[in-house]
C-alpha cells in the first residue's frame, strides 16, 4: 500500500484509461451483461483480454457509475490480481530455490515498481503480466510433477 501511495506521487503517471479503448469496451460489455444496453454497444476492437479481465470489476459496480467510479473498481481488481501475481511468483521461486530465494523475488519487484504503476490505470498490463505469472506457475507445476497429470494434459 505504501509502494502504491509512492507511485501515486510521481510526476510521471499511467494515464488512469489508458487509450480508453479497453476502460470503454468493457464498460460496455458489462451494461450488455446487465441488461442496460443494447448488443450494437459491445464491440471488442483491440485485444479480448484487458476486456475480458476488466469487465468481472465493471459487474460489480452500479450500473449508473461514472467513468471515475469504475476506475476505482478497477484499480482495486488489478490491486487483487497484482498480489495474486506476486505471490504466484514467491511460490514459483520457493520452488525452484528456497523461501529465500522466493522473498527475494518479491523484494525485486519492489525496487522497480512497475507491476504498481501499471495497476494505476485500466490498462493491458497488468492482464499480460497475471497471464505470464500464471503460465509460468503452471509450468513450475508441471515441471514439479512430471508424472501427475491433471486436466486436459
Amino acid at each position: 500500500m505504501i509502494m502504491m501511495l509512492i507511485v501515486l506521487t510521481l510526476p510521471f503517471k499511467a494515464k488512469p484509461f489508458g487509450d480508453i479503448t479497453f476502460h470503454e469496451e468493457s464498460k460496455n460489455l458489462a451494461l450488455f451483461i446487465k441488461g442496460k444496453v443494447s448488443f450494437n454497444k459491445v464491440a471488442i476492437t483491440a485485444a479480448p483480454g484487458p476486456i475480458i479481465f476488466y469487465t468481472p470489476a465493471y459487474l460489480l459496480a452500479p450500473s449508473d457509475a461514472t467513468d471515475n467510479q469504475l476506475w476505482v473498481y478497477g484499480v482495486i481488481f488489478t490491486s487483487i490480481i497484482i498480489t495474486i501475481s506476486l505471490l504466484l511468483i514467491f511460490r514459483i521461486g520457493t520452488s525452484f530455490f528456497s523461501k529465500e530465494i522466493g522473498l527475494l523475488s518479491i523484494l525485486l519487484f519492489f525496487i522497480f515498481p512497475i507491476h504498481c504503476y501499471y495497476s494505476l490505470g485500466i490498462l493491458a498490463e497488468a492482464p499480460a503480466f497475471f497471464s505470464l505469472t500464471l503460465a509460468l506457475y503452471g509450468w513450475t507445476i508441471a515441471y514439479n510433477q512430471p508424472r501427475k497429470k491433471l486436466g486436459w494434459l
